[in-house]
């Protein structure tokens, strides 16, 4: 049995940098250049790389999180570092993220370490946002407790 290829829009890059980390999404379009989610910390330099080498010189203006599990934020901080980019995370994990608080993140208690870092906007379920020229609705973010 072989896995068919999804064709993606254009506008929009699937990354994926190795087994250890989540997959990255970078849309390019209008609203600017958005990457929906960033890895591992111990992943971090991978990560900017890879994302240095698909905007080619181009800038990054927001990540976008689908939530905060380390191997979906680690890279945060490097990137925000980098590129001085606005970071977008579910709301219901402000509190959790504006207070570092390791055991509500999942991080302590799961042994993970993630580079913290500093959210600027929140989405909700039913919000839209636009990435890579398409708009996108926010569905859910999987379980309230994780």
């Amino acid at each position: 049995m072989t896995a068919s290829a999804i064709a993606l829009p254009p506008s929009l890059r699937f990354i994926e940098p190795d087994w250890l980390s989540s997959n990255h999404l970078l849309g390019r379009g209008p609203e600017g250049n958005v990457l929906v989610d960033t890895g591992y910390s111990s992943r971090r330099d991978l990560t900017v790389q890879l994302v240095e080498h698909a905007l080619d010189g181009a800038p990054l203006h927001r990540i976008v999180n689908t939530h905060t599990h380390s191997d979906h934020v680690g890279g945060n901080a490097a990137l925000a570092a980098r590129y001085r980019c606005r970071i977008t995370i579910p709301v219901r994990e402000r509190e959790a993220v504006e207070r570092w608080d390791e055991e509500a993140l999942h991080y302590g208690t799961m042994g993970q370490a993630c580079d913290r870092f500093a959210a600027d906007d929140w989405l909700d379920v039913g919000d839209r946002l636009r990435i890579g020229g398409l708009e996108l609705e926010a569905l859910g973010f999987g379980r309230p407790d994780m």
